[in-house]
């Protein structure tokens, strides 16, 4: 007599059995599949996608006009399954000569910034602006309120808005004069008197 444990390895691998089976018959339709595809695209590749020129083709021009409905919202003023709905009638233009309008002056917006700092150090140009909303960075040629940011200077930066131009200047007390760095064991210059 056969224990549960023979019975469950004996159904375990009739389990494996078919298993192995449904892969071993799924991967011969797919290769035949395969294979029988490839044959058909040589046979498609064997046509010439271009055409004949000593086939003469005629084209209406005015069949490729395409008119396109001016308005879309009409198509929910005249639903089409509604029984009172009739056919598209354009508009009448008006005749009337529209006299242009003088331009609007420019309203030039006010730069109202402080100059915080300036940094020029290699290829590294930027400022940093104080601000009613709190501090800004700014690299040249990008904008502030309209303004862009075209050169930066030691100690000041110029922008422009259209043709009127501003420079911000560093506040004195941000100014550093420059000095004189000594290596370590160099003894420091006396003032001249």
């Amino acid at each position: 007599m056969r224990t549960r444990a023979q019975r469950r390895n004996t159904i375990s691998s009739w389990y494996m059995v078919v298993i192995l089976c449904l892969l071993g018959l799924t991967m011969g339709i797919g290769l035949w599949t395969f294979s029988g595809s490839r044959a058909e695209l040589a046979k498609v590749k064997q046509f010439s996608a271009t055409p004949d020129p000593a086939v003469p083709v005629a084209i209406d021009q005015d069949s490729l006009k395409v008119t396109v409905q001016p308005r879309i919202v009409d198509s929910t003023e005249r639903p089409l399954w509604l029984s009172t709905r009739r056919p598209y009638v354009e508009p009448e233009l008006d005749t009337e000569v529209i006299e242009p309008t003088k331009p609007e002056e420019t309203v030039i917006p006010a730069l109202d910034a402080q100059l915080n700092s300036v940094i020029l150090a290699n290829e590294i140009q930027m400022i940093f602006l104080s601000t009613a909303e709190g501090v800004v960075r700014l690299e040249p040629g990008m904008r502030y309120n309209g303004w862009q940011l075209d050169k930066i200077n030691e100690d000041s930066a110029e922008f422009h808005f259209d043709e009127e131009k501003k420079v911000l200047q560093l506040r004195p007390f941000a100014v550093v004069e420059p000095q004189k760095v000594r290596t370590l064991g160099q003894q420091p210059e006396k003032a001249k008197q």
